[in-house]
């Protein structure tokens, strides 16, 4: 049996959960990183607005390129909350598998780990729909906006939070068994 109650746009699911469990645990990953049902409502929400207010447009491509972790799982949610497309990358990706998942999803903003920072580095000229990187953690050289910072408070505004189930929210990329990897487009 088809349970209804739980077919609802991701915006909707995580205030209902934020509502129905508050401080019970939702996350924690291996770095001790925890987030709570209403910590994890907030953080998505304070992150979505933040990309909405960095010129962040409905449809458009953000990039995830961090580990396994909450952050990982913020992000993903607030780039569908801020009615985005989220295109997770694989945090042990090589350069060239990252250029063409930036490149081939035409992402305009990029959530990285410091890692990552040189290869972005080398493939910003390369990529001009990227136009905002932002690091999980400090960049030597780079002063742009840390995920902690913009998740951190209460946003005075509501995010987005798109109903239209329909809508493209994920590009997940295949492994590429039979040739290069295809981008796999969902719906929320």
């Amino acid at each position: 049996m088809i349970r209804r109650d739980l077919i609802a746009p991701l915006g909707a699911l995580i205030r209902r959960q934020r509502d129905a469990r508050g401080e019970h645990l939702a996350f924690e990953d291996s770095g001790g990183d925890r987030a709570s049902y209403r910590d994890l409502e907030r953080r998505t929400a304070a992150l979505a607005v933040a990309l909405a207010r960095g010129g962040f447009e409905p449809g458009e491509r953000a990039a995830v390129l961090l580990p396994n972790s909450v952050d990982w799982v913020v992000a993903t949610l607030a780039i569908a909350r801020a009615a985005g497309v989220s295109v997770p990358i694989s945090h042990d990706s090589t350069e060239p598998e990252i250029e063409y998942r930036l490149e081939d999803a035409a992402c305009t903003v990029l959530i990285a780990s410091a890692r990552h920072a040189a290869t972005i580095a080398r493939l910003r000229a390369k990529l001009p729909a990227l136009r905002t990187v932002i690091y999980r953690d400090a960049v030597d050289g780079d002063d742009g906006p840390r995920l902690g910072a913009l998740c951190a408070g209460s946003p005075d505004e509501a995010p987005r939070d798109p109903d239209d189930l329909h809508r493209l929210a994920f590009i997940v990329y295949t492994s590429g068994t039979t040739g290069r990897a295809k981008g796999v487009m969902l719906t929320e």
